[in-house]
């Protein structure tokens, strides 16, 4: 029985507790060996495969949670994967998860959907009295820069999402969403 050094990348799918389909990559080491198999590509895709479902169904059974937190729940998901590849005749010398984090494309619609929501949960007069804030300092810059005005970037693309809110579509600047026609302005 031969002892293997498994590196694992694996993209997990995750519905997330806005019901938006994301993906998370799940990045850590395995040392294992299997009680009948030798360790062979097609068994280290086993491995993988039992510790990529492992992590979607732990993260799946608490929808609550939310992927800042997911770090917090590394310990109990590497015993969950100890646990499951356990049952599949693997003896695991040693398991270690190191992160797990949201791809970039899930990454810019978590983002968009933060800012989505601060604003959303703002009232007129915060908003106002934001844009009063920003303008000052704007008026600061510019006496401080000997009349140079500095370029600005529009806040009106920062607030436009790259990516639908709802399901994760890339946009193509139009006001609805082309996949789902989600309201995007």
């Amino acid at each position: 029985m031969n002892s293997l050094v498994i590196d694992f990348s694996e993209r997990i799918p995750i519905f997330d507790k806005n019901n938006l389909h994301l993906f998370y990559i799940a990045s850590g080491q395995a040392d294992v060996s299997h009680t009948v198999w030798d360790m062979n590509d097609s068994t280290v895709k086993i491995a993988k495969q039992v510790i990529q479902m492992t992590v979607i169904n732990y993260l799946q059974s608490k929808p609550d949670l939310s992927y800042d937190n997911y770090a917090n729940e590394i310990p109990a998901i590497n015993e969950a994967c100890i646990q499951k590849l356990t049952e599949q005749r693997f003896e695991v010398h040693s398991l270690n998860i190191n992160s797990i984090v949201p791809d970039e494309a899930s990454m810019a619609v978590l983002k968009n959907l933060e800012q989505t929501k601060i604003i959303e949960g703002m009232s007129s007069n915060d908003i106002s009295m934001k844009m009063a804030e920003e303008q000052q300092k704007a008026m600061e810059m510019l006496g401080n820069s000997g009349g140079i005005v500095p370029a600005m970037e529009n806040p009106i693309k920062d607030v436009y999402p790259n990516y639908c809110p709802n399901c994760g579509t890339k946009t193509t600047g139009t006001n609805f969403c082309s996949n789902c026609g989600y309201k995007l302005r």
